[in-house]
């Protein structure tokens, strides 16, 4: 059976995340990636099962069970759907059980979806791995687990040990079952960041946004619940964007509010005279890089999927003191 026949076969905030997106601006704005603009999470694609791993994947129910509390923490519903129902878990463990498919699920295809005017999902056929990518990626996975192949750097612990570990460290922590405890004790032992929890967090935040807002073929985002969110078309291609979506986008960026800039009018920001404008290029001197999506997302993928480097790498962009 094929990747693309087995993906078909199958604590609130004060303020909603839409609010505090709303009231961030732009550039809370980019650190979430490219948002799009109009009426995101127009299309739906049917709900999947994570990659549906065979016999339930890496994770056992309860480990499973677990990470959705977790999930659940990092992305909580409130006036939006979030982790949970975005099925956030699943695909983490689908990433976790990527080898047990033949291509693994790594990359998926292309170069279109059906959601922008293709006949066919290309995006269901995994992309078959050259050697060095499958090496690459078992390490980041698996981990080196004592085989000299993969040592010539060092040990490395993979996601599946981290999972297991921090998992198992979790329900240790809140007595037995750390789904069973309400969201702000739950909150409080993910936050203590010590030993396997620690490690845990590092990586499991990180792949529940990615779980949160990419595409839908690795297993996250069902029916959409990110896009829709984050007010993002996605993929829009063959079908592409108008030139009046182009010129005069829904939502304006940081180089927007430069001087010289054009801001249309839009209800998530305000309109600055010439003298704010000006202040907020002198504020925005040293990180005006991170405007652009492109830039943010080599931050993100230079993290290598840690929280704790993304902090790292972000404090250092920060602007230095006059």
């Amino acid at each position: 059976m094929s990747g693309k026949d087995r993906l078909r076969a199958t604590r609130r905030l004060p303020l909603s995340r839409r609010e505090l997106l709303r009231r961030g601006g732009a550039i809370g704005l980019v650190a979430f990636g490219p948002l799009g603009c109009g009426e995101g999470g127009r299309i739906g694609v049917p709900t999947r099962d994570a990659g549906s791993p065979p016999d339930g994947g890496f994770l056992d129910a309860q480990e499973l069970r677990t990470l959705g509390a977790a999930c659940d923490v990092f992305v909580p519903a409130d006036t939006d759907p979030g982790a949970v129902a975005a099925g956030c878990a699943g695909a983490i463990n689908g990433l976790l059980s990527a080898f047990a498919f033949d291509p693994p699920l790594i990359y998926a295809g292309g170069p279109f979806s059906d959601r922008g005017g293709a006949v066919e999902n290309d995006f269901l056929d995994f992309v078959p791995l050259d050697p060095y990518e499958e090496l690459a990626w078992r390490l980041k996975i698996e981990g080196s687990q004592g085989r000299p192949e993969r040592e010539f750097n060092g040990p490395r612990t993979g996601w599946q040990q981290i999972y297991r570990e921090g998992l198992a460290a979790l329900d240790a922590r809140a007595g037995g079952d750390f789904a069973a405890l309400p969201a702000p004790a739950r909150e409080l032992i993910l936050r203590e960041g010590q030993g396997a929890i620690g490690a845990l967090v590092d990586v499991a935040f990180l792949q529940t946004l990615d779980a949160m807002y990419g595409a839908p073929e690795y297993g996250g985002n069902r029916d959409l619940v990110g896009w829709g969110f984050t007010g993002y078309d996605g993929d829009v291609q063959p079908r592409g964007y108008s030139d009046e979506q182009v010129e005069n986008p829904d939502n304006p960026g940081v180089f927007d509010l430069l001087p010289g800039g054009t801001l249309p009018a839009a209800p998530l920001l305000p309109l600055p005279d010439a003298a704010q404008r000006t202040q907020i290029h002198a504020a925005l001197r040293e990180m005006v890089g991170m405007a652009s999506a492109e830039f943010a997302l080599g931050i993100m993928l230079g993290s290598n999927g840690s929280l704790a480097q993304l902090r790292a790498d972000c404090a250092r962009l920060r602007p230095r003191e006059a």
